[in-house]
């Protein structure tokens, strides 16, 4: 598989840095390496302004609040950022409605703390985008304020990072 923003997944096999990013890398494994479990990986641009995202496995609500809870802590964050989620390594998900609303809720929480200004889901396959539209439903409900955009490639994304 030749993608140019492989990533290395705790335990993982793919290998490559982002070329856009300059800042350093976190990487997050919350269970153990059993493919149906679930990863988190993200990376900080230099200036802070840009958080991507790399969620991989199986969408858990527990494993999603504890990366809030990371990257709460990280002081490499800077106000005003946006949060890019890719979700290209996602193969399911196992995340009831009630369950998306505490998601919600804790991420805004995060938001608030970070002053995070926008997130753009980066939804690839059907499943991606059907996980994309939910969450994008369940932020627009929660908080009207909050700037959420759906990509399908990466290359709309650097268009929609503009108008956000």
């Amino acid at each position: 598989m030749q993608e140019k923003s492989l990533v290395r997944f705790w335990g993982g096999k793919e290998t490559a840095r982002l070329p856009h990013l300059s800042g350093t890398t976190k990487e997050y494994n919350t269970t153990s390496d059993k493919v149906h479990e679930m990863t988190y990986k993200y990376d900080i641009s230099q200036n802070g302004q840009r958080i991507d995202t790399f969620p991989k496995g199986v969408l858990d609500t527990k494993k999603t609040i504890d990366y809030f809870g990371r990257l709460k802590n990280d002081n490499r964050v800077k106000q005003g950022a946006i949060e890019i989620v890719y979700f290209r390594y996602v193969t399911d998900f196992k995340i009831s409605y009630l369950e998306s609303n505490i998601i919600i809720k804790n991420y805004h929480k995060l938001k608030a703390l970070l002053m995070i200004d926008a997130t753009i889901f980066v939804c690839e396959t059907d499943l991606a985008y059907g996980i994309g539209r939910m969450l994008q439903t369940l932020h627009e409900i929660a908080n009207p304020k909050h700037k959420i955009a759906i990509v399908k490639s990466e290359s709309e994304l650097e268009n929609v990072i503009k108008t956000v």
